[in-house]
């Protein structure tokens, strides 16, 4: 009895809307092999029955082939050229020289155990060593997402209770109240239960953060030194601050243009009261100046040496 044409009244070809590649093979299969079970086409695919060739020596000898046998090639071959019409041209290298649909469907599969295997061992390595971070708790949450839906169409889930104990532990000391209060619930929790745990944590500690920087800021204001400020002696004359940038001793040009030290200060030129007392305290009474020929200073501390000008009233030569 031959085999019935499995494609004789369906359009099985138009029943898988996916191209197989690297990212959809979990989603192929799932097509594809709703199509395998409703169509029975098992027999020549997953578990293939392949009858003999020849029923007898004498057929083998004779050439004389199973009618079963060539009802099954034919089938099989309308089969593989189907498969091979939902496999992406990037992937037919590699089932290239393969006859039977077996042999496809076959090397298909090991071609993506190994692509899969190796892409589930990277995840779970990622998703084991995943820490929030400086990532806001909705990135933190949306890449652990990310990570096991990826496993998942790899045909590797992780359990619930083990992904929610990975994000407990990818989270900083910051969020210890918050792991604690979740480790200690004695039911399960959604990974979105847990989002919505860590969101109302993390705006809790943004406000703390900002309430912190506002005091220390308040503090810093309160112990900044105010600027010395001038007041005025019993005379009435007025006091500043003593100048940095003129050490004690030191002479300077002073804001009307006279040489000044801290001679000038203690008393003007000459010194308050008393006698005349010239620079460093010597006394210069009776000595007369060689610049300008008045008495009682020498040239040292005489004014018109800085001027580079003579007095006008009588010269007297030495």
């Amino acid at each position: 009895m031959a085999e019935a044409n499995p494609f004789k009244g369906n359009k099985i070809s138009n029943l898988v809307s996916l191209k197989l590649d690297d990212k959809n093979f979990k989603q192929w299969k799932q097509q594809i092999s709703g199509v395998i079970r409703g169509c029975d086409l098992q027999k020549y695919i997953t578990d293939p029955e392949i009858p003999e060739k020849f029923l007898t020596e004498e057929d083998r000898i004779a050439g004389t082939i199973n009618p079963l046998h060539q009802e099954w090639e034919k089938n099989d071959a309308l089969i593989c050229t189907w498969i091979l019409s939902t496999i992406s041209d990037s992937l037919l290298a590699k089932v290239v020289d393969h006859t039977f649909s077996w042999q496809v469907w076959d090397e298909i599969h090991r071609h993506f155990h190994t692509l899969l295997t190796t892409k589930a061992r990277q995840l779970r390595s990622e998703l084991r060593t995943l820490s929030k971070g400086d990532r806001t708790v909705t990135d933190f949450i949306q890449r652990v997402r990310v990570i096991n839906e990826s496993l998942i169409s790899v045909g590797d889930p992780v359990p619930l209770r083990n992904l929610i104990e990975i994000v407990l532990d990818a989270l900083p000391e910051d969020y210890d109240p918050v792991v604690a209060a979740i480790s200690s619930k004695s039911v399960s929790v959604s990974i979105d239960e847990v989002k919505s745990f860590l969101l109302a944590h993390e705006t809790r500690l943004e406000k703390n953060k900002k309430q912190s920087l506002t005091d220390a800021a308040t503090v810093n204001l309160a112990q900044t030194p105010s600027l010395p400020v001038s007041s005025q002696n019993s005379t009435g004359e007025t006091s500043q601050p003593p100048n940095p940038s003129f050490p004690s001793g030191s002479s300077h040009i002073t804001a009307n243009g006279s040489q000044g030290g801290d001679e000038f200060h203690r008393g003007g030129r000459y010194g308050r009261g008393g006698g005349r007392s010239g620079r460093g305290g010597r006394n210069n009474s009776g000595v007369t100046c060689q610049i300008c020929h008045r008495n009682n200073h020498d040239a040292s501390i005489c004014h018109y040496r800085h001027t580079g000008t003579m007095p006008s009233y009588g010269y007297r030569p030495p």
